[in-house]
C-alpha cells in the first residue's frame, strides 16, 4: 500500500493561469492568489488597504499521532557524495508523509467545529474554483457587484504583471475592512479571508458566492477545485530543537546530519505533493519574502519574516456545483490534519494560547 500511495505522487500543479507554476524558490517571491501585492503589481484602489491574519483550530490529542523523526537506516550504509545525501533526505521527507498517510493519521472524523486558536499562524485562506474561459462573464461581474455591494462594497483592478495576461487576473471585491475578498477572472472564481473565523463560517461564505454565481451564468461546472491554507511560522522558536529539523516548529527533519557538529546555516525550501484520490495535497516551506510593516494578528511577528508552511488541496477533474460542497469539506479536513501532524507539540501548546516559551 505504501509504495503505491508513493507512485502517486503528481509531477504537475498549475496555478491560475492553466500554466505550470515555477520552482519552489521562484515562488517565494510571489503572493498569495488573493492577496494584495506590497511590490506594488497588485490592484489599486482609492481607498486604504489593509489585511489582518486569520484563524486556525486546534485537534484532539487523538489526532496529533504523527512520527516525531524521520528514519531511514544505517547512515554508514550510503556512500558521502552530497548528491546522495540530497537523494536520501529527499527519500526521508517523503518516507515520513507517506507513512503518515498510510497509518490514517488524515483518516479522522470532520475538523470544521474545533475552536479556533488564539495564536493563529494563518496569513491567508483562500478556495478558488476554475472553468473553461468564458468572455461572457463581463456582464455577469456586473450584476454580481451590484448585488453584493452591501458586503463587498470595494473594487480593486489589478495592475500589469509581466508575463501573466490581463484576462487571467483577477478583479477583487472586498468588504470594507478588506479581509474578505472574491475574485474573479475570465477562467475563475475565487474567495480569501485573511482574517479567517473558522470554517463553517468560510464555507458558508462560499456557498453563497457560488449560489449567486450559478444564477448569473451559465457556468455550473468546474475543472478544479482549490482550498489553500498559507501559515506564517515565527523566524525561531525557543525550546529543545534538533539539528535535522527543518524549521523549529515542524516535526518533519532531514536525517543523516548525527555525524556533522552543525546546524542548517539556512531554511530549507520545500515542495512536495502527495495524493488521496481524488485530492492532492501541495506542501511547501519556504522564507517569506517581499517588504511590510505591518504584523501577523498580535503576534508581533512581522508579514516580511519568518517562514511559509503553505498547504494546497486541490481537486482536478470535471466537478458539478452540487459537488463543490462535499469536496471542500474533504479538502479542509486533509489540509486541517496535515496542519497539526506536522507541528511539535510545544509549538501547538503556543498557538492554544500558552505563552512565548
Amino acid at each position: 500500500m505504501r509504495a503505491a500511495r508513493r507512485n502517486a505522487i503528481a509531477g504537475k500543479f498549475s496555478d491560475t493561469s492553466g500554466r505550470l507554476p515555477p520552482s519552489a524558490a521562484e515562488t517565494a517571491a510571489l503572493p498569495v492568489f488573493g492577496a494584495r501585492s506590497d511590490t506594488g503589481t497588485g490592484a489599486t484602489n482609492a481607498t486604504a488597504d489593509g489585511e489582518r491574519a486569520g484563524q486556525r483550530s486546534p485537534p484532539t490529542r487523538a489526532q496529533t499521532s504523527v512520527p516525531s523523526r524521520l528514519r531511514e537506516g544505517d547512515g554508514n550504509a550510503c556512500c558521502r557524495s552530497r548528491r546522495c545525501r540530497d537523494t536520501r533526505k529527499s527519500a526521508a521527507i517523503l518516507s515520513f508523509i507517506f507513512d503518515w498517510l498510510a497509518e490514517g493519521a488524515l483518516m479522522t472524523p470532520s475538523s470544521s467545529r474545533r475552536s479556533q486558536l488564539p495564536n493563529s499562524p494563518l496569513r491567508e485562506v483562500v478556495c478558488e474554483l476554475r472553468f473553461a474561459g468564458n468572455l461572457s462573464l463581463f456582464n455577469a461581474w456586473g450584476t454580481l457587484q451590484r448585488r453584493c455591494r452591501d458586503r463587498y462594497p470595494k473594487l480593486y483592478v489589478p495592475g500589469a504583471l509581466q508575463g501573466t495576461s490581463p484576462l487571467l487576473q483577477p478583479v477583487r471585491l472586498t468588504n470594507a475592512e478588506e479581509d474578505k475578498r472574491v475574485m474573479l477572472a475570465v477562467n475563475a472564481l475565487g474567495y480569501s479571508e485573511s482574517r479567517y473565523r473558522g470554517f463553517e463560517s468560510f464555507r458558508s461564505e462560499v456557498d453563497w458566492l457560488l449560489a449567486e454565481w450559478t444564477q448569473l451564468c451559465d457556468i455550473d461546472a468546474f475543472t478544479r477545485l482549490g482550498l489553500r491554507f498559507v501559515n506564517q511560522l515565527p523566524p525561531e522558536f525557543p525550546g529543545a530543537s534538533r539539528a535535522e529539523q527543518i524549521h523549529p516548529c515542524l516535526k518533519l527533519e532531514l536525517d543523516g546530519w548525527q555525524g556533522l557538529a552543525a546546524r542548517l546555516a539556512g531554511q530549507p525550501v520545500l515542495g512536495l505533493e502527495v495524493e488521496r484520490p481524488p485530492i492532492r495535497l501541495h506542501v511547501g516551506v519556504q522564507p517569506v519574502s517581499g517588504r511590510s510593516t505591518e504584523q501577523l494578528g498580535e503576534s508581533g511577528i512581522p508579514l516580511s519574516s519568518g517562514v511559509l508552511l503553505d498547504l494546497n488541496a486541490s481537486v482536478e477533474q470535471p466537478i458539478a456545483a452540487p459537488q463543490v460542497a462535499t469536496l471542500l469539506d474533504q479538502a479542509h479536513d486533509l489540509v486541517d490534519e496535515a496542519f497539526f501532524g506536522l507541528i511539535t507539540d510545544d509549538y501547538h501548546s503556543y498557538l492554544k494560547g500558552r505563552g512565548w516559551p
